[in-house]
């Protein structure tokens, strides 16, 4: 019995853990349109986790709830527009209670209310993750990818190497550089605001040359020169980075309620100003590389909920941050793009024609459905390289 117990926990246990954590996450977003919508008397008729075909449905009250096929967000679909032969047709349906005909304050909280859920979830994941007695641990900076091309690759660097520090350049005058050694810190939070600055200083001096403190797998201190890459005028060093938390054996820590909440603000405002420069950076020099695909994404939960609870919350708290940002990027098939809708309407006093909202909200669909694609495609390259040693 153990014999069979034990694969079970340590393999099948976290694939369940990991997706019920992205199925958290989606219903904690969609449940933030959801009450918003009911405490405005907006009428809801369905709400669902999931797109595409239903495998799962019931009603409860005026709304089905639906568990759908593809497992890359959800919806929750607001009362819209009913005519007059709607109305007659079906009694249960009032027209007053349509979303069009909230007022644009009203329109805007609901569409608001996804993003502050995932934000608040945020707060309380790593609050709850930092109180109490836990085991101490020390973070550590590793370099997870190499980007092939990338200026990385060309000075060598890669996968699975601590960043143990780096030469912060300060100013540059023509062939004379001032740089300062940064040493990343042990303590996570102050890890991630090294971090976010680390990033931010990469960006700001393409072409210009960065000194690197690593680590190899078996804990030799190395140094590399890299020459940063241009895109656009943006400086690029072609790597994702993540940070581990290591456990210091026989050590613990322990966090007050207060403390927790203290550093819970401090680890979502940092991974806030990190997510926000990943994703203008994706802008500016039309590069995905910062970004993990849906396939990596899950592989990293299903790692995180092998290690234990606290690892698992601490990622979601994390997931759940860059859903929140990605979805105030102003495209129809997101919650900006429909917000960006209610306040052009608010504006100009009249709703703008459904064909053209529809042709927007479709034509985001294909990217945001090709962007999707591109990351998988690219996930599956990495763990075929990775598989077969290439």
């Amino acid at each position: 019995m153990p014999m069979i117990f034990t694969p079970f926990v340590q393999n099948l246990l976290p694939v369940i853990m990991a997706g019920a954590g992205f199925g958290l996450l989606i219903a904690i977003h969609e449940c933030g349109h959801f009450l918003f919508a009911k405490l405005f008397n907006i009428g809801v008729p369905a709400f669902s986790l999931g797109f595409g075909p239903v495998l799962i449905q019931t009603k409860i009250g005026e709304t089905e709830f639906r568990l759908s096929l593809i497992p890359l967000g959800g919806y929750c679909a607001m009362q819209y527009s009913t005519t007059p032969e709607e109305a007659q047709a079906n009694p249960a349906l009032n027209p007053a209670r349509d979303f069009d005909r909230a007022s644009t304050i009203k329109k805007t909280i609901v569409m608001l209310g996804g993003i502050a859920f995932n934000l608040a979830f945020a707060y309380v994941a790593f609050t709850l993750t930092n109180y109490g007695t836990r085991p101490l641990t020390k973070a550590r900076v590793t370099i997870t990818s190499v980007l092939p091309g990338s200026a990385a690759e060309k000075a060598h660097l890669k996968a699975d190497t601590v960043l143990a520090g780096y030469c912060e350049i300060v100013s540059t005058d023509g062939d004379l550089q001032t740089s300062r050694y940064v040493e990343f810190s042990e303590d996570s939070t102050t890890t991630q605001e090294q971090l976010c600055a680390f990033l931010a200083n990469i960006a700001k001096h393409p072409n210009e040359p960065l000194s690197l403190a690593l680590q190899d797998k078996s804990g030799t201190p190395e140094r590399h020169d890299v020459l940063l890459g241009d895109k656009n005028g943006v400086g690029s060093l072609g790597v994702s980075i993540k940070i581990n938390n290591e456990e210091v054996p026989g050590a613990t820590q322990t966090d007050s309620l207060q403390s927790a909440f203290q550093k819970s603000v401090r680890t979502v405002h940092n991974a806030i100003a990190t997510t926000a420069m990943a994703i203008k950076r994706m802008f500016q020099v039309r590069d995905t590389a910062s970004f993990e695909g849906p396939l990596s994404l899950f592989f990293q939960t299903f790692k995180s909920a092998q290690a234990g609870a606290r690892e698992l919350l601490s990622f979601l708290g994390q997931i759940s941050i860059m859903l929140a940002l990605m979805n105030v990027l102003p495209l129809g098939a997101l919650d900006g793009g429909q917000l960006l809708f209610v306040l052009i309407e608010g504006i100009i006093r009249r709703q703008l024609p459904v064909k053209l909202k529809e042709t927007i909200l479709l034509g985001s669909w294909f990217l945001f459905f090709g962007l999707v694609l591109v990351l998988s495609y690219r996930d599956i390259m990495k763990f075929v390289a990775a598989y077969t040693g290439a």
